[in-house]
């Protein structure tokens, strides 16, 4: 089969598998060592194509355009996989074929047995915020406890991406509802006097309203 071929039938994941994953980079390097695995060339070209062949629904434009990539964000990607900027987990260019660097193969190690794990839940629904009704103390608390907000304390960097990995939806979808579960954790952080989930919840809501 040639390389045009098997690029051709790269299948996307059941959502349901990597809707946990929460970095865009981890998925990136798995897009790498699939290609590897398949005997692909690593090229620019190739990985872009991988990466939102295997994960559509975090790479695409929006929910209502799954057909079409986010050209933005899939360069953003793979930019942040390299250094001295990056995160280390490939070396590689558009002139440069990609290769993973052992701190990558782990990492896409870690996301294959994410993604190929037997779904617990067959029927997961994409409509993953609650109906349950929220008061402004849980709405804070979802922010504050998160992995997300955990993160960002930790370099100061902030990504709207975590937006989506925080709320468990697709990228740019489903904001209205988040839109106002954030000013509503907005209000009770102001009224706690907790400037940095304050700050964090702003830019989330910034992003938003742009």
């Amino acid at each position: 089969m040639s390389e045009i071929d098997k690029l051709r039938k790269i299948k996307e994941i059941d959502y349901d598998r990597y809707v946990d994953i929460s970095s865009l980079e981890k998925m990136a390097a798995y897009a790498i060592k699939y290609l590897e695995d398949n005997q692909v060339n690593t090229t620019w070209t190739n990985v872009v194509i991988a990466t939102y062949s295997l994960f559509p629904r975090r790479f695409a434009i929006s929910e209502d355009f799954l057909d079409f990539p986010n050209a933005e964000r899939i360069s953003r990607t793979l930019m942040h996989l390299v250094p001295p900027k990056g995160r280390n987990y490939a070396i590689g260019s558009s002139k440069i074929d990609y290769a993973l660097t052992p701190l990558g193969r782990e990492v896409a190690n870690e996301v294959e047995i994410i993604i190929n794990r037997e779904a617990t839940i067959k029927n997961r629904k994409q409509e993953v915020i609650s109906s349950i009704k929220t008061t402004p103390m849980t709405t804070y608390t979802d922010v504050k406890n998160s992995s997300e907000f955990k993160q960002y304390c930790g370099n100061n960097e902030y990504s709207v991406d975590m937006i989506w990995t925080l709320y468990k939806v697709i990228p740019f979808t489903q904001q209205d509802k988040i839109l106002k579960k954030l000013v509503s954790a907005l209000r009770f952080s102001q009224e706690c006097g907790d400037v940095k989930c304050e700050e964090f919840i702003s830019k989330m809501i910034n992003s938003i309203q742009k």
